[in-house]
């Protein structure tokens, strides 16, 4: 069984070493400094989002290896206790909060995207 560092004796989301596992942009109430922000007034560049696709997969595979640890310490044992039950419905809180975040990402470069390409078609009239 492959088990990410930290998650040796671990089987609780609220373990510190599990969340420091995970990417800091990732995790809920995390708050970030300005100096993280991007410019809005910038262009958004295919860096921006070869940078947005790493953080994806780099989200992602951590995630599924959390998830992995979880359900092998749950199906080892023959019944499952009360207490799988909230790292259960954290593991879907969190992966909802990021698929929210993936969207809203999308919605920003869809926006910022369309407005260039009316741009462009203006100035060319």
């Amino acid at each position: 069984m492959v088990v990410p560092v930290g998650r040796e004796n671990s089987d609780s989301l609220l373990d510190p070493a599990r969340a420091d596992s995970l990417p800091s942009s990732t995790l809920p109430g995390v708050e970030h400094s300005t100096e993280d922000a991007p410019d809005t007034q910038a262009p958004v560049t295919k860096q921006d989002f070869n940078n947005l696709v790493v953080e994806i997969k780099t989200f992602l595979a951590t995630y599924v290896a959390i998830i992995k640890a979880d359900m092998q310490a749950v199906s080892g044992r023959v019944q499952i206790s009360e207490g799988d039950i909230p790292d259960l419905k954290q593991d879907l809180s969190i992966l909802k909060n990021f698929v929210n975040t993936l969207q809203a990402k999308k919605y920003a470069l869809t926006l910022h995207y369309t407005a260039l390409d009316d741009w462009s078609s203006c100035n060319h009239l």
